[in-house]
């Protein structure tokens, strides 16, 4: 999947409040809230926690840029 479609497959998740297929988008995620890295059900977990303090939580997309997939990473 191309990065674009990931972020609107994510960004879908979000909105539908659907926690698995928030967690499902990503590899691992972490703010300053974690204690480290979270994946799979941890994130899941974090995801419904999220999704359960802010309630009717919606997304309004101003511009998508980019297309295709991205480049590689610097030395990789």
């Amino acid at each position: 999947m191309d990065a674009r479609k990931t972020a609107e497959a994510h960004l879908e998740a979000w909105q539908a409040g659907d926690a698995a297929a928030v967690a499902a988008c990503a590899g691992t995620y972490a703010d300053p809230d974690c204690a480290g890295p979270l994946a799979g059900e941890a994130l899941a977990a974090h995801a419904a926690t999220t999704l359960a303090r802010f309630r009717n939580l919606s997304f309004e997309v101003d511009r998508v840029t980019g297309t295709g997939t991205p480049p590689p990473c610097p030395g990789g």
